[in-house]
């Protein structure tokens, strides 16, 4: 009772300290002492409950706090070591997450501007990997755009702060919504951001949408899903097609060999005719023919609307062994990323398969990748 009181009411501190006995290690109540302390701006008996307090030193909050107060006394040695406890946490929450600029920033203050830049520069890998995983994290963004500002990178760091991507709207019914939120997890998307009335809410799609689990599936059949290449490729896309006349950016790059990992990894879903005629082909506007293949089921049963085709699981390492010879290579989900990846058929391994498309020949603009977005126009042919 005393405890509930403690926690929705204002009582002087003398109350706490004599009501409870090793206060520093109980997380809930070292994490009320902290709170008054600091309500009644007693920032040098916060610093050292939190130092002496075994349950906030495993809380990232309150050692966010920490540093916070290292800073304003301009202890940045001291501001680096608390960082560096936060990411030995290993919890990657927005406190994490700021470390990664707080810590060069401690850096760049004690002079080493060496080490500073290199730190950054790292943060902003680390940072623009979490942002992929992590696509309602806004924090995120703005701990890299601050990294790129430090690293002199200001055009970039203004493109993060106010980035502005070309959407399309989109009614949906309710009998369509379900099939829309599931369909999110084969698209590597864990969250949405709402928007309502100006304010910005991610939510998590696993708060509202339960999946299948795995053991779940009945026996004989295989679960084939590639949410991470499929996330990569939306992003590798939405880069350049933002900048379809310009060399690929850095990150266009990263994001391009990240793909083609992702890719030789993989498992996918080859679509044959049911009436034994071969399978579809899809020719590019350049008049190369690539083969459909989907990275799940989801994304076949879009391309399968006249149920005239079968589903043939397939690996990336048996990819060029089973391509149709008239195809130079797999296009992608065409009704959806709709993107063509050139197949090396002498490469024996899954990775030289999808080293093989990194390694072709530029198709299209100058200086894009050879997995550049191609649109086929749905241009259909079959072979024999």
């Amino acid at each position: 009772v005393l405890l509930r009181k403690l926690e929705h009411e204002e009582l002087d501190f003398a109350l706490v300290e004599g009501s409870f006995d090793r206060i520093e290690d109980d997380p809930r109540l070292a994490t009320l002492k902290l709170g008054l302390l600091l309500q009644q701006k007693k920032a040098e008996e916060a610093m050292e409950l939190i130092q002496a307090s075994p349950a906030l030193q495993r809380d990232s909050k309150a050692l966010t706090m920490l540093y916070s107060m290292y800073f304003s006394k301009g202890d940045y040695a001291a501001a680096i070591e608390c960082c560096n406890q936060i990411r030995g946490l290993g919890e990657e929450d927005s406190q994490y997450y700021a470390t990664w600029y707080f810590q060069p920033l401690a850096q760049k203050r004690l002079g080493k501007a060496e080490q500073a830049e290199k730190d950054f520069t790292e943060a902003v890998k680390v940072l623009r990997a979490a942002g992929r995983k992590n696509p309602g994290q806004i924090d995120i963004d703005m701990y890299r755009a601050l990294c790129e500002y430090q690293l002199g990178h200001y055009k970039e760091a203004a493109r993060l702060a106010g980035e502005k991507i070309p959407v399309g709207v989109m009614r949906m019914e309710n009998r369509q919504m379900l099939p829309f939120y599931t369909s999110l997890y084969t698209m590597g998307i864990n969250a949405l951001l709402v928007f309502d009335g100006g304010e910005k809410t991610p939510v998590q799609l696993g708060d509202f949408v339960r999946r299948r689990k795995n053991e779940d599936i009945p026996e004989g059949k295989v679960w084939v899903e590639n949410p991470a290449l499929h996330l990569t490729a939306l992003y590798f896309l939405q880069d350049a097609r933002r900048q379809p006349a310009q060399q690929m950016s850095q990150e266009s790059r990263e994001l391009q060999e990240e793909l083609l990992a992702h890719f030789s990894k993989g498992r996918y879903i080859f679509p044959i005719r049911k009436d034994g005629k071969g399978v579809p082909l899809a020719r590019l506007n350049n008049g190369d023919t690539y083969q459909p293949i989907f990275t799940d089921i989801l994304e076949f049963q879009k391309f399968n609307k006249e149920d005239q085709l079968r589903a043939v699981v397939v690996d990336a390492a048996k990819i060029p062994q089973v391509l149709a010879k008239e195809a130079k290579g797999v296009l992608l989900n065409i009704t959806g990323i709709n993107l063509p990846l050139p197949i090396r058929r002498s490469a024996p391994a899954a990775a030289q398969t999808a080293a093989g498309a990194a390694a072709a020949e530029p198709q299209g603009h100058a200086g894009t990748p050879a997995a550049e977005p191609q649109e086929s126009e749905g241009t259909l042919t079959e072979n024999a």
